[in-house]
C-alpha cells in the first residue's frame, strides 16, 4: 500500500506531467503571442532540455547498479557522473527548460502560466524524491546532496571543475 508521501510525490509528477502536455498543446493550438527578440533564447534552451532530459537515461543504466533485466528507474546506488555531477535533477532541469521553451516560442499568456505552474510542480517532485532517495539510500545519497546542487548548472560545473584539478 502506498503511503501518503508517495501518493503526493507522484501526484506532484502527474500534475507537472499534465501541465506540460497542456502547455505544448497550447503552443501548437493557440495564436502566437506578440514577436520579441527573447524568443531567440527557445532554440539553445530547447537543445539543453534534450540534452538533459535524456543523456541521464545512458548514465543511469550504465552506473545506476539496477538488476539486471530491470529499469533504470530501479537504480540501487548514488550515480555521480555525467550531468548528475553537475546537478542532482537533470531530467526535472530537463522538463523545466523543456517548459520555458514552449513558452518562450509561444509568448502566449496561457501557456507561460502553464510552463511556470508545471516548472513549480516540477520542482516539488524533485524535492519529494530527494526525501525518498534519502530513505532509499542513506548516507551516501545525503553526502551527494552537500557536493552537488540540486538545479544550480553554473555552480555544479565551477563544483566539477574544480574537483578534477
Amino acid at each position: 500500500m502506498a503511503t501518503m508521501r508517495e501518493v503526493r510525490r507522484n501526484a506532484f509528477m502527474l500534475v507537472a506531467t499534465a501541465l506540460t502536455v497542456a502547455a505544448i498543446a497550447c503552443n501548437i493550438l493557440l495564436q502566437q503571442g506578440p514577436e520579441h527578440p527573447v524568443r531567440l533564447l527557445a532554440l539553445p534552451l530547447g537543445v539543453c532540455a534534450a540534452l538533459l532530459i535524456f543523456l541521464p537515461f545512458v548514465t543511469l543504466k550504465k552506473h545506476g547498479a539496477a538488476e539486471p533485466g530491470s529499469s533504470y528507474m530501479h537504480t540501487s546506488a548514488v550515480v555521480d557522473r555525467g550531468l548528475f555531477g553537475v546537478v542532482r535533477h537533470p531530467q526535472y532541469l530537463g522538463y523545466m527548460c523543456l517548459n520555458a521553451t514552449f513558452a518562450l516560442t509561444s509568448m502566449h499568456w496561457i501557456t507561460v502560466a502553464l510552463g511556470v505552474a508545471a516548472v513549480v510542480f516540477f520542482y516539488l517532485h524533485a524535492m519529494s524524491e530527494e526525501r525518498f532517495m534519502l530513505e532509499k539510500l542513506g548516507a551516501d545519497y545525503e553526502q551527494y546532496m552537500h557536493r552537488v546542487p540540486r538545479f544550480n548548472v553554473v555552480a555544479g560545473m565551477v563544483r566539477a571543475i574544480a574537483t578534477k584539478k
